[in-house]
Protein backbone atom coordinates (compact mmCIF):
# COMPACT_ATOMS: atom_id res chain seq x y z
CA UNK A 1 0.00 0.00 0.00
CA UNK A 2 1.74 3.29 -0.78
CA UNK A 3 2.01 6.15 1.67
CA UNK A 4 0.11 9.20 2.07
CA UNK A 5 1.99 12.51 2.84
CA UNK A 6 0.94 15.53 4.70
CA UNK A 7 -1.88 17.24 3.80
CA UNK A 8 -5.85 17.61 2.84
CA UNK A 9 -5.56 15.10 0.04
CA UNK A 10 -8.26 12.85 -0.23
CA UNK A 11 -6.68 9.71 1.50
CA UNK A 12 -7.82 7.27 4.33
CA UNK A 13 -7.49 7.34 8.55
CA UNK A 14 -7.25 4.75 10.60
CA UNK A 15 -8.60 4.64 13.81
CA UNK A 16 -8.47 1.96 16.64
CA UNK A 17 -9.47 1.29 20.26
CA UNK A 18 -8.35 -1.44 22.05
CA UNK A 19 -11.01 -3.43 24.15
CA UNK A 20 -10.09 -6.82 24.94
CA UNK A 21 -10.84 -10.13 23.25
CA UNK A 22 -13.72 -9.54 20.70
CA UNK A 23 -13.95 -5.92 21.84
CA UNK A 24 -10.62 -4.47 20.39
CA UNK A 25 -12.58 -1.98 17.61
CA UNK A 26 -11.64 -0.27 14.48
CA UNK A 27 -12.38 1.51 11.74
CA UNK A 28 -11.54 3.03 8.16
CA UNK A 29 -12.85 6.34 7.66
CA UNK A 30 -12.12 9.07 4.12
CA UNK A 31 -10.24 12.03 5.32
CA UNK A 32 -11.44 15.21 4.31
CA UNK A 33 -11.18 18.89 4.81
CA UNK A 34 -13.85 18.20 7.70
CA UNK A 35 -13.50 15.92 10.10
CA UNK A 36 -14.61 12.09 9.27
CA UNK A 37 -18.55 11.59 10.39
CA UNK A 38 -18.55 8.06 9.28
CA UNK A 39 -16.35 4.86 8.55
CA UNK A 40 -16.15 2.98 5.73
CA UNK A 41 -15.56 -0.17 7.06
CA UNK A 42 -15.58 -0.91 11.01
CA UNK A 43 -15.58 -3.50 13.36
CA UNK A 44 -14.10 -5.64 16.20
CA UNK A 45 -11.10 -7.61 16.76
CA UNK A 46 -9.22 -9.76 19.35
CA UNK A 47 -6.31 -7.96 19.50
CA UNK A 48 -4.09 -5.38 18.00
CA UNK A 49 -2.24 -7.39 14.98
CA UNK A 50 -5.81 -8.97 14.11
CA UNK A 51 -7.31 -5.24 14.53
CA UNK A 52 -4.76 -3.96 12.14
CA UNK A 53 -4.52 -7.09 10.11
CA UNK A 54 -8.61 -6.28 9.47
CA UNK A 55 -8.61 -2.78 9.51
CA UNK A 56 -5.95 -2.69 6.51
CA UNK A 57 -7.71 -5.65 4.51
CA UNK A 58 -11.09 -3.36 4.31
CA UNK A 59 -8.96 -0.14 2.64
CA UNK A 60 -10.34 0.37 -0.85
CA UNK A 61 -8.31 -0.43 -3.31
CA UNK A 62 -5.58 2.08 -4.49
CA UNK A 63 -6.40 4.42 -1.51
CA UNK A 64 -3.56 5.61 0.47
CA UNK A 65 -3.42 5.82 4.36
CA UNK A 66 -2.82 9.25 5.61
CA UNK A 67 -2.35 8.87 9.48
CA UNK A 68 -3.53 6.58 12.23
CA UNK A 69 -5.01 7.27 15.86
CA UNK A 70 -5.09 4.55 18.87
CA UNK A 71 -7.02 5.00 22.47
CA UNK A 72 -4.23 3.93 24.08
CA UNK A 73 -1.03 5.48 25.34
CA UNK A 74 1.81 5.30 22.96
CA UNK A 75 4.31 6.76 25.53
CA UNK A 76 5.38 6.31 29.02
CA UNK A 77 6.91 8.61 31.20
CA UNK A 78 10.23 8.28 32.87
CA UNK A 79 9.18 9.61 36.04
CA UNK A 80 5.56 10.70 37.27
CA UNK A 81 2.27 11.29 35.49
CA UNK A 82 2.80 12.67 32.12
CA UNK A 83 2.13 16.37 31.28
CA UNK A 84 -0.36 15.17 28.49
CA UNK A 85 -2.91 13.88 31.08
CA UNK A 86 -3.39 16.10 33.92
CA UNK A 87 -3.54 18.91 31.09
CA UNK A 88 -6.31 17.00 29.44
CA UNK A 89 -7.63 15.84 32.56
CA UNK A 90 -7.93 19.90 33.44
CA UNK A 91 -8.93 20.66 30.15
CA UNK A 92 -12.46 18.41 29.93
CA UNK A 93 -13.02 19.26 34.40
CA UNK A 94 -12.86 23.06 32.54
CA UNK A 95 -15.40 21.73 29.93
CA UNK A 96 -17.60 20.05 32.59
CA UNK A 97 -16.62 16.47 33.00
CA UNK A 98 -17.76 15.61 35.99
CA UNK A 99 -15.10 12.27 36.59
CA UNK A 100 -12.09 14.02 35.05
CA UNK A 101 -9.67 11.77 37.23
CA UNK A 102 -12.01 8.34 36.02
CA UNK A 103 -11.73 9.68 32.39
CA UNK A 104 -8.22 10.27 32.13
CA UNK A 105 -6.79 7.94 33.90
CA UNK A 106 -2.36 7.74 35.07
CA UNK A 107 -0.75 5.23 32.46
CA UNK A 108 -0.15 3.22 35.95
CA UNK A 109 -3.97 2.84 36.18
CA UNK A 110 -4.95 1.25 32.98
CA UNK A 111 -5.77 -2.18 32.06
CA UNK A 112 -3.81 -4.43 30.25
CA UNK A 113 -5.57 -4.28 26.71
CA UNK A 114 -4.75 -0.73 26.68
CA UNK A 115 -1.38 -0.47 27.49
CA UNK A 116 -0.55 -3.77 25.94
CA UNK A 117 -2.60 -4.24 22.50
CA UNK A 118 -2.82 -0.50 21.57
CA UNK A 119 1.15 -0.41 21.47
CA UNK A 120 1.01 -3.76 19.74
CA UNK A 121 -0.89 -2.30 17.02
CA UNK A 122 1.14 0.98 16.45
CA UNK A 123 3.84 -1.18 16.29
CA UNK A 124 2.96 -3.91 13.62
CA UNK A 125 1.29 -0.34 11.75
CA UNK A 126 4.98 1.46 12.47
CA UNK A 127 6.44 -2.07 10.56
CA UNK A 128 3.92 -1.60 7.82
CA UNK A 129 4.16 2.37 7.52
CA UNK A 130 7.85 3.21 8.59
CA UNK A 131 6.82 7.16 7.66
CA UNK A 132 3.23 7.50 8.70
CA UNK A 133 2.16 9.70 11.20
CA UNK A 134 0.41 8.12 14.59
CA UNK A 135 -1.49 9.71 16.83
CA UNK A 136 -2.34 8.87 20.24
CA UNK A 137 -6.18 9.90 20.52
CA UNK A 138 -8.59 9.72 23.68
CA UNK A 139 -12.30 9.81 22.48
CA UNK A 140 -14.06 10.06 25.74
CA UNK A 141 -12.28 13.30 26.55
CA UNK A 142 -12.70 14.48 22.71
CA UNK A 143 -16.24 14.58 23.42
CA UNK A 144 -15.85 16.52 25.82
CA UNK A 145 -13.46 19.17 23.96
CA UNK A 146 -14.84 19.05 20.69
CA UNK A 147 -18.64 18.68 21.21
CA UNK A 148 -19.63 18.59 17.66
CA UNK A 149 -18.47 14.87 17.51
CA UNK A 150 -20.98 14.08 20.13
CA UNK A 151 -23.31 12.78 17.18
CA UNK A 152 -20.96 10.37 15.75
CA UNK A 153 -22.03 6.84 16.37
CA UNK A 154 -20.79 3.05 15.23
CA UNK A 155 -22.14 -0.33 15.45
CA UNK A 156 -20.55 -0.79 19.06
CA UNK A 157 -18.86 1.69 21.29
CA UNK A 158 -15.70 0.44 20.99
CA UNK A 159 -16.09 0.93 16.72
CA UNK A 160 -17.47 4.40 17.80
CA UNK A 161 -14.34 4.97 19.63
CA UNK A 162 -12.42 4.37 16.75
CA UNK A 163 -14.23 6.07 14.74
CA UNK A 164 -13.70 9.44 17.08
CA UNK A 165 -9.47 8.00 16.99
CA UNK A 166 -9.63 8.94 13.13
CA UNK A 167 -10.77 12.37 14.25
CA UNK A 168 -7.54 12.57 16.11
CA UNK A 169 -5.69 11.04 12.53
CA UNK A 170 -7.13 13.86 10.70
CA UNK A 171 -6.60 16.18 13.47
CA UNK A 172 -2.73 14.82 13.42
CA UNK A 173 -3.08 15.37 9.40
CA UNK A 174 -4.89 19.03 9.13
CA UNK A 175 -3.92 20.79 12.92
CA UNK A 176 -6.25 23.21 12.34
CA UNK A 177 -7.06 26.05 14.28
CA UNK A 178 -6.89 25.03 18.23
CA UNK A 179 -5.24 21.47 18.08
CA UNK A 180 -2.08 20.89 19.01
CA UNK A 181 0.51 18.31 19.62
CA UNK A 182 0.75 17.33 23.44
CA UNK A 183 3.56 15.38 22.97
CA UNK A 184 5.57 18.09 22.29
CA UNK A 185 5.34 19.90 25.85
CA UNK A 186 6.26 16.01 27.13
CA UNK A 187 8.94 16.35 29.88
CA UNK A 188 11.33 12.44 29.00
CA UNK A 189 9.52 9.76 28.19
CA UNK A 190 10.06 6.30 26.61
CA UNK A 191 8.29 4.77 23.36
CA UNK A 192 9.19 1.60 21.89
CA UNK A 193 6.87 2.92 19.01
CA UNK A 194 9.17 5.34 16.04
CA UNK A 195 8.83 8.86 15.15
CA UNK A 196 6.79 10.29 13.96
CA UNK A 197 4.27 10.19 16.87
CA UNK A 198 2.03 12.73 18.24
CA UNK A 199 -1.18 13.02 20.51
CA UNK A 200 -2.88 15.85 18.93
CA UNK A 201 -5.92 17.04 21.13
CA UNK A 202 -8.00 20.20 20.47
CA UNK A 203 -9.09 23.07 23.17
CA UNK A 204 -5.96 21.87 25.48
CA UNK A 205 -4.36 25.05 26.61
CA UNK A 206 -0.75 25.15 26.23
Amino acid sequence: MELASYGPKMSILLGFDPGGSGNFGWCVAIDSQQFPTSAVASGLSNDGSSAVQDALSAVPSGEKVAAVGIDAPLYWPISGSRDADLSVRAAIKTAGAPHAAGTVQDVNSLRGACLIQGMLAAIALRERFPSIPITEAHPKALRWLLPEVARLCGSSEHERDALLSAVAAWGTVHQPEGWQDLILAEAAFYSPVAAPLHYFMPGVPN
